[in-house]
């Protein structure tokens, strides 16, 4: 059911899957997806993190910065704009190839995942790459 919901909301009947468990943080700088649409469900685990608008510094989060911790520290200009979801929440996140954000996707990123916790998780992307 939620897949289907997640092809009407993307306009498409084609879609990338994945479904299972996350054992790290490889995705823990904030970024956008050169995606159009991403849902992600976290079933097991802390869920995704996402910044308000207000607490995004793009011209930052265009800069290649390596070390995590410091992109991190440069992109997120209000760290009271971090947003957690929580087990069951359902995201749908506009990347940048969605044409209605002119190229200004949602930021997000995995949650810090310490050793040996893991996420389980349902993610579901449509106009881009593979998640």
């Amino acid at each position: 059911m939620l897949l289907g919901y997640f092809v009407a909301v993307a306009g498409t009947v084609r879609c990338r899957l994945f479904f299972g468990t996350v054992r790290d943080d490889n995705c823990r700088k904030f970024h956008v997806d050169a995606v159009a649409v991403r849902m992600v469900t976290t079933y097991v685990g802390p869920g995704t993190e996402w910044l308000s608008e207000q607490a995004v510094n793009r011209t930052a989060l265009a800069r290649l910065i390596e070390c995590p911790s410091d992109a991190n520290a440069a992109i997120v200009c209000d760290p009271g704009g971090v947003r957690r979801a929580r087990e069951g929440d359902v995201l749908m996140l506009k990347g940048s190839r969605d044409p209605n954000v002119g190229g200004k996707g949602a930021v997000h990123r995995s949650p810090p995942l310490p050793e040996p916790e893991v996420r389980l998780v349902l993610i579901a992307t449509a106009g881009g790459p593979p998640p």
